[in-house]
């Protein structure tokens, strides 16, 4: 009987370490995530940089536009990641082609290496720069 209950009581144990092992933080999505879709008259590339300081820098490259912006991120319900870029500095950057209009956004966190921000899935990327 006492084999029995040790028995159970490691099971139980391990049980909830793996459960606990497997839960999101902040640690393990941050970094950069990259995506570029190639099409037959002008490519296009999403970045994203989530800094280990909960702020993070978004970039978009499209034909004729390039918006941006830097602010707060933070993980909900280790399925989430909210974006809420940073308060616009003026009404010049408000009009430009660089200003995203949409100031909070959410991904949705498919594992710890892919995001998907609007229908785009974003790959976690080592070798990509966000250059500003």
């Amino acid at each position: 009987m006492k084999i029995q209950n040790i028995l159970i009581c490691i099971t139980i144990g391990v049980v909830c370490l793996s459960c606990k092992s497997g839960a999101m933080s902040q640690e393990s999505v941050q970094g950069v995530y990259y995506k570029l879709n190639k099409d037959r008259h002008f490519n296009s590339s999403y970045m994203l940089s989530l800094n280990s300081d909960s702020t993070f820098t978004l970039v978009e490259n499209h034909f004729e536009a390039k918006p941006q912006c830097d602010g707060k991120w933070i993980l909900k319900d280790d399925k989430f990641i909210v974006l809420t870029c940073y308060p616009a500095k003026g009404t010049i950057e408000i009009i430009s082609s660089g200003y995203i209009s949409q100031r909070q956004q959410t991904l949705v966190v498919l594992s710890t290496s892919r995001l998907k921000y609007k229908d785009v899935i974003l790959k976690r990327s080592e070798s990509v720069q966000i250059k500003r």
